[in-house]
């Protein structure tokens, strides 16, 4: 069942949404069998912090389908916690500004709201999310170098609040994937770029990922993936990694990257 996490809402908020959401159970369910859950921690007030961000990356990765929706408050950095600890591993999204009145006095204008919500992450999930180690979304995106026409790939895929904006990233998924899967030398399939770097996803699994790192577009990982990155002509290459140290292959090496830029062992 996908489950739509809300994060950041008071304690006493969530219990008059909750409210809410029984209240109109019937006359106004939630669309698809979704599911929704709270991560909150402040008594009185929104609060978006860097606790509730690992509240709610907790109680995602708890689901194979999680969705977070963040509830901004005015104080501290709220953005740089949002990318920093959830956009690299799960789906997130902000609730609106606009929409804020609805959280404080929940009916059925914010179930409504709600359900609009539910209705764009499903067509995320169903188009967008990944579905296995093969699709493009897993590749590390500051290694993999691609044209200009898909080199926002993983940008545009984040997008939210307009319709066109994640059909546009469907298309781009299928023009990326045309474009760039590459049948690796023991038949199996992987990636090349305009570098000539080959990214096999069907190598030996080993390494431990940590915290959240098993995750990615709220797709689980599968223990120790990675890909087995090398030149297509065999030759030496460097490539900088997500902590922005140099790493380099000698002729015919090899290095073992994952999804998310970190060069193992």
């Amino acid at each position: 069942m996908p489950v739509l996490i809300l994060a950041g809402l008071s304690h006493s908020l969530v219990v008059r949404v909750k409210a809410a959401l029984q209240k109109f159970q019937t006359s106004h369910p939630l669309p698809l069998g979704w599911n929704i859950k709270f991560a909150y921690i402040d008594e009185k007030k929104l609060l978006f912090s860097e606790k509730v961000v690992k509240l709610a990356c907790k109680t995602a990765s708890e689901s194979t389908d999680s969705h977070i929706v963040g509830i901004r408050n005015a104080e501290g950095n709220s953005n740089e916690i949002a990318r920093q600890f959830i956009k690299p591993f799960f789906r997130f999204r902000w609730f609106e500004g606009k929409h804020l009145p609805l959280i404080y006095h929940p009916d059925q204008e914010l179930i409504n709201r709600l359900s609009e919500i539910i209705q764009e992450e499903e067509y995320w999930r169903n188009n967008i999310k990944p579905d296995d180690i093969y699709h493009p979304l897993l590749l590390p995106k500051d290694i993999f170098n691609s044209q200009c026409k898909c080199q926002n790939l993983w940008e545009i895929c984040d997008t939210y609040g307009d319709f066109n904006n994640l059909h546009d990233a469907n298309r781009k998924i299928k023009i990326f994937t045309t474009t760039y899967q590459h049948t690796m030398v023991h038949g199996g399939r992987g990636w090349k770029d305009t570098t000539k770097l080959l990214f096999d996803p069907n190598g030996a699994r080993h390494g431990d990922a940590p915290d959240f790192h098993r995750w990615k577009y709220s797709f689980q990982l599968p223990e120790g993936f990675h890909y087995d990155v090398n030149h297509e002509r065999e030759q030496a290459f460097h490539v900088r990694d997500a902590k922005g140290v140099t790493r380099s292959a000698t002729q015919g090496g090899h290095l073992n990257i994952d999804p998310h830029g970190h060069v193992r062992s």
